[in-house]
């Protein structure tokens, strides 16, 4: 096993997976217990759509967090548990929402369309960030995941804007 330009052999510890599995976990149990307790019903449409701007907004502060201090352990562990944190929020909020936001005859329908996109995005972001990788570019592999995230979320926040009815 060779080491990468993203983190030498040497520098992580075996279970390097651990962090993340242990704060991803944590995250969501809380965030199902808090939905299943209090439900999204007692939320905002604003306040919905906000903490899923919160979410991705981490989602991107990981990555290029990736792309400046890839090569440092400090900086890996801390991004490692942002990442836990952005799952967390991802995996339980963007089903949640759309399954309140949606009507009752569209759900299947938008359940569908939702995994799709986010097979075809894991595929291809795996698929790019393996290369560049590989290829020795963490900085352009994780700074890339980070533009596309931003913009994604800058979408999202127009789209709110729009929903409401701001200009």
């Amino acid at each position: 096993m060779t080491a990468t330009p993203f983190a030498p052999k040497s520098a992580l510890p075996r279970p390097t997976w651990l962090p993340w599995t242990v704060g991803a976990a944590l995250l969501a149990a809380y965030a199902f217990l808090m939905g299943d307790i209090y439900g999204l019903r007692l939320l905002t449409q604003a306040g919905i759509y906000a903490l899923l701007v919160i979410g991705y907004g981490v989602g991107v502060a990981t990555n290029v967090l990736l792309a400046v201090f890839s090569g440092y352990l400090g900086w890996l562990i801390v991004a490692i548990v942002m990442s836990g944190i952005y799952i967390a929020v991802e995996e339980t909020l963007e089903k949640a929402v759309a399954a309140e936001l949606l009507p009752r005859e569209l759900r299947s329908l938008g359940f569908g369309i939702l995994a799709c996109g986010n097979a075809v995005g894991d595929m291809v972001s795996s698929l790019y960030v393996g290369l560049l990788l590989e290829a020795g570019y963490s900085t352009a592999a994780f700074g890339i995941a980070a533009g596309v995230g931003a913009a994604g979320v800058l979408w999202m926040l127009w789209l709110i804007r729009a929903k409401m009815g701001r200009p």
